[in-house]
C-alpha cells in the first residue's frame, strides 16, 4: 500500500535519523579485530602486562596505560589521546601482553612484562622490580640487579639498594611518558637492610618501605576508567618485600599493590 505525504514525513526527518549505540569489545588474548560496518573511529583502552617483582625485592611496575576516552586520564598524568581512525571491514591486529613471570630463584634476573597493542597504539611493558642482594648479573656491576627497571611504569628498587644506585643516585625504574609513573626511589638505611619499595602505577609512583623494616613499600595506584560502562581501576603497581625475613606474622608483610 502506498504511503501518504504525511506518513512519509513521520518516517523521514530530523527526529528519525539513525542512531548507532556504542559497542564494547574486550580482549584477553591476542587476536584480530574486524572493524564493524559504518564504523569510522574507535575509542580504546590499552594496558600492557606488568613487570614481575624482584626476588625478595622491589615491586613490579604496572604495564603502560593508554586511553582515548574523552575527558579521561592516561597513565603518568597524561591526557586522553585522540580516537583511532579506522576503516569499516578492515582488520586491526590486537596483541595482549602478559605479566612478567614470578619466581623464587633466578638471582639477578629481571622479568619485565610484555607490550600490548591495538593496531598502532602500543602500551609499554611494566618494568621488573630490583632484587634483594647485590648480584653481579645481568648488568655485570655490583648492585646492578637491585635496581628497578624502566617500563610503562617503573619497577621498585630492591632491599640492599645502598650499593645499587644509578649514577644519578636514584634506584627506581622510570615510567614512560603518558603511560605510567616511576617505581619508588631508594632511601639511605643505617644498615644494609631496608624494606623494598613498590613499583609504579598508572596513577602514582611507587612508595617507600616502612623505615623500621616491617612492611614493604606500597605499589603506586592505578587509574580508573569507565570505558566498559562502570568504573574499574587498571594498572596498579606491585608492592615491595619486607626487609627482615626473620619477622613473624603480622610483621612480615610485603607492601600492598
Amino acid at each position: 500500500m502506498p504511503i501518504t505525504k504525511i506518513q512519509r514525513g513521520q518516517l523521514i526527518g530530523a527526529d528519525h535519523e539513525p542512531v548507532f549505540s556504542a559497542k564494547v569489545t574486550s580482549f584477553n588474548s591476542s587476536t584480530n579485530y574486524v572493524v564493524p560496518s559504518k564504523t569510522t573511529s574507535v575509542t580504546y583502552l590499552v594496558v600492557a602486562g606488568g613487570g614481575a617483582g624482584g626476588r625478595i625485592g622491589g615491586g613490579g611496575g604496572a604495564g603502560g596505560f593508554r586511553t582515548s576516552v574523552p575527558g579521561a586520564t592516561s597513565g603518568g598524568g597524561g591526557s586522553a589521546e585522540p580516537a583511532l581512525s579506522v576503516t569499516a571491514g578492515s582488520t586491526v591486529p590486537v596483541v595482549v601482553g602478559g605479566g612478567g613471570p614470578g619466581t623464587t630463584s633466578g638471582n639477578g634476573n629481571w622479568r619485565p612484562g610484555n607490550d600490548s597493542s591495538f593496531g598502532p597504539i602500543t602500551s609499554v611493558k611494566g618494568g621488573s622490580g630490583g632484587n634483594r642482594f647485590a648480584y653481579t648479573t645481568p648488568s655485570g656491576t655490583a648492585g646492578g640487579s637491585q635496581l628497578g627497571q624502566d617500563g610503562g611504569s617503573g619497577g621498585g628498587s630492591g632491599i640492599w639498594y645502598s650499593v645499587g644506585n644509578k649514577p644519578d643516585g636514584s634506584a627506581a625504574g622510570a615510567g614512560t611518558a603518558n603511560q605510567g609513573y616511576p617505581g619508588g626511589g631508594s632511601r639511605s638505611p643505617t644498615h644494609n637492610y631496608g624494606c623494598a619499595v613498590g613499583g609504579g602505577g598508572a596513577g602514582e609512583a611507587g612508595q617507600k618501605g616502612n623505615p623500621d623494616n616491617v612492611i614493604g613499600g606500597r605499589g603506586g595506584a592505578g587509574v580508573a576508567s569507565s570505558i566498559t560502562g562502570s568504573p574499574v581501576v587498571y594498572a596498579d603497581g606491585g608492592g615491595g618485600a619486607a626487609g627482615d625475613t626473620g619477622l613473624s606474622v603480622p610483621n612480615d608483610k610485603g607492601g600492598a599493590p
